[in-house]
């Protein structure tokens, strides 16, 4: 008789299959962050003979772990791998900035700050001229991991914690929504198989102690073992703004009085000025054709 994790890493191989298969159209470049969500997202594609276009974004300059371990893969199974490099000017960064908040409509700090890759991702999809691409940036609520999760969790109890996992099967992911949005301004739409109804249900019917056995995400990690076996890729899961080293360097706009004049101390409290003074503007200071040219 097979343990319960044979079994559960033969529902979620069987069922991520599935929603690859029906919501990721053939020949769909896919989004490498290198994480275990788009590991995966690749794993599953391979495995149904699929050879996609891979994209991985990193800033100029900036060590980045992701970069190396998306390289790693694509090299491995022989896979294109468009590297997106961000300029890391300060010119840029400001105007990545505004761009950002002006097509998402959010000052959000996680939204400005993981919108700042995805923008410079969309760009290089739609320059590449695809329609579409596959991603699997926002699960982590599905796995139960975040931040956010684990403090609600601990402070409001279980009930409160199954039910903000729900909000992302509702549509209500919050971040998801504005990703969208920033990638259809590059007529780019986002195709992610974590949606796919069955494959909801299964990570949402499991408790923390099933989804992160025997390690991190551990049924995604147990469920291809002809992918994850072929390289020392699997890592602890982290924010992008985080491993990507953008937090750090939006922080360096606080020191810039001509971005930065009323001395903000907060870098949230910048993007709401910045938002504020898009808004208020007439002729918007980024011009949005500009953005997507």
């Amino acid at each position: 008789m097979r343990s319960v994790d044979e079994t559960l890493a033969t529902a979620f191989r069987e069922t991520m299959l599935s929603a690859v298969s029906s919501r990721v159209p053939s020949e769909t470049p896919v989004l490498l962050s290198g994480g275990v969500d788009s590991g995966t997202l690749l794993a599953a594609s391979l495995a149904l003979g699929r050879r996609p276009v891979c994209f991985t974004a990193h800033v100029e300059g900036l060590p980045s772990a992701d970069l190396a371990t998306a390289r790693s893969m694509t090299e491995e199974f022989g896979l294109e791998h468009v590297e997106v490099a961000i300029p890391s000017d300060e010119e840029g960064l400001r105007r990545d900035v505004e761009a950002v908040v002006a097509l998402t409509g959010s000052s959000g700090k996680v939204i400005v700050q993981v919108g700042q890759v995805y923008l410079h991702l969309a760009r290089a999809v739609s320059d590449a001229w695809y329609e579409t691409c596959a991603h699997g940036m926002t699960a982590d609520n599905l796995w139960g991991l975040g931040k956010e999760l684990g403090i609600g969790r601990a402070k409001r109890g279980r009930e409160w914690f199954d039910a903000e996992r729900r909000r992302y099967q509702d549509g209500q992911q919050y971040s998801n929504r504005f990703m969208v949005r920033l990638f259809a301004t590059f007529g780019v739409a986002l195709s992610d198989p974590y949606r796919h109804g069955l494959l909801e249900d299964l990570l949402l019917s499991l408790d923390l102690h099933d989804l992160n056995r025997p390690v991190e995400k551990g049924p995604a990690i147990t469920a291809f073992p002809e992918f994850w076996g072929r390289g020392p890729w699997r890592r602890r899961e982290g924010p992008l703004q985080i491993v990507s080293g953008v937090r750090e360097w939006h922080d360096t706009l606080l020191a810039d009085p001509d971005f930065n004049p009323r001395g903000r101390k907060r870098v949230a409290d910048l993007y709401r000025d910045v938002k504020e003074r898009l808004d208020g503007t007439a002729n918007r200071a980024l011009p949005l054709a500009e953005v997507v040219s």
